[in-house]
């Protein structure tokens, strides 16, 4: 029982002090890719994309994209990434291709 909760004081400090700040994620995250780079892409509602930091910055990487569209965007039913960081979603019958 010593050793269990020796155990569990050190798991407890090792935690403490791994702590980290997670962004909030805006409404409806839909589906999440990594890259190569350990960034975290996000598919949102109304077909945004958020980029994640491996520190922690969030931003859009398609709002310059959508400006003074409509809809740019399929209603995306599957995101993936490949080894070069291409983004491929897929919704109804098209495919889209997002490079870096």
């Amino acid at each position: 029982m010593k050793y269990l909760i020796q155990f569990f004081a050190i798991f407890y400090s090792i935690c403490l002090q791994a702590q980290i700040t997670v962004p909030k994620l805006p409404s409806s995250p839909q589906y999440i890719v990594v890259d190569s780079k350990d960034n975290v892409i996000v598919h949102l509602y109304m077909g945004r994309i958020m980029k994640i930091t491996p520190d922690g910055k969030a931003s859009f990487i398609t709002e310059d994209i959508r400006k003074g569209k409509t809809n740019p965007y399929p209603s995306c039913n599957a995101m993936t990434i490949d080894s070069k960081d291409n983004i491929y979603m897929a919704g109804g019958d098209l495919i889209w291709k997002l490079t870096s």
